[in-house]
């Protein structure tokens, strides 16, 4: 579960450096207005073909670009072709963690661009976010991908490009978690119907047992709740190590027999009036079938 992730390694220098990889390759190379030479950084390859070593003064035609990646060159097709079987890990990933910044830019061309490569779009890579206000102390995401990070930034737009080229809706991370069990703990009520909307299962459970529909009930999620249940969401599928379901942990959180999962603001009153709506909401269901 998300919560399990909170004790992950620390950040260390080897993750720092790979972001600033990253993140220096997607604005040079998105960004027409950097270069090189510009930034003070420089590629030895950057005129040379990464499969015969043919510079490009030397070549016949002028040296061109992977199409996914595009930090590494080819002075034909065949020569990329030649170089494929080592490229395509390395090609994948940087390809993997391009997508990822783009969602983070909020860029749609890229996304859009990259998100034709089914490799990339549906991509795993283990993926520490840069420090933000919220999360100083970043961990990192084991098996990540991108719809994943599409819930993880709250960016629906992103989403839906994803979504309509294809991504795996039932893809998980290390922790077997989908994105539609990731988005149910949102507090968003709009991405998990973007996800169910374009077929994801209303089911989903992570590996300790935990379903959508109990994440959202913990919460006090009405909106995301009530979207789960219109999907088909079950009221008595998982259970947690005591063996209760969703409608026991709603139920629980408005009494307060397990504590009172409250919101930043929220006094406890509040909280335990949203979980009542909520356990409200499941009991109705529960009547109809």
């Amino acid at each position: 579960m998300i919560g399990s992730r909170l004790s992950a390694p620390p950040l260390t220098l080897t993750i720092i450096v790979i972001e600033c990889v990253v993140v220096f390759s997607y604005f040079l190379f998105y960004h027409p207005s950097l270069s090189f030479e510009s930034t003070g950084f420089v590629m030895a390859s950057n005129n040379v073909c990464s499969n015969c070593n043919k510079r490009e003064e030397d070549a016949e035609t002028k040296l061109l670009n992977c199409s996914v990646c595009r930090t590494t060159k080819y002075c034909s097709a065949q020569c990329q072709k030649d170089s494929w079987p080592s490229h395509k890990a390395s090609c994948t990933k940087l390809g993997c963690l391009q997508l990822i910044a783009a969602i983070q830019a909020n860029d749609a061309s890229t996304v859009t661009r990259l998100s034709k490569t089914k490799r990339v779009l549906n991509g795993k890579v283990d993926y520490t976010p840069p420090p933000e206000e919220h999360m100083p102390d970043p961990y990192e995401m084991g098996k990540w991908t991108a719809l994943h990070e599409c819930v993880r930034k709250e960016n629906k737009e992103m989403m839906k490009i994803l979504v309509s080229s294809g991504a795996k809706l039932e893809i998980e991370d290390a922790d077997g978690e989908t994105p539609a069990f990731v988005a149910s703990t949102s507090q968003r009520p709009e991405l998990i119907k973007i996800l169910l909307d374009g077929g994801a299962n209303p089911n989903a459970m992570a590996q300790d047992g935990w379903s959508c529909l109990m994440m959202s009930a913990r919460g006090g999620d009405y909106g995301t709740t009530k979207a789960l249940l219109e999907a088909g969401a079950d009221l008595h599928h998982g259970g947690d190590m005591f063996g209760r379901t969703a409608f026991d942990i709603s139920s629980q959180q408005a009494s307060g027999d397990m504590g009172t999962r409250m919101s930043q603001g929220e006094s406890l009153e509040e909280a335990k009036a949203k979980h009542r709506r909520v356990a409200a909401l499941l009991s109705e269901y529960a009547a109809k079938n």
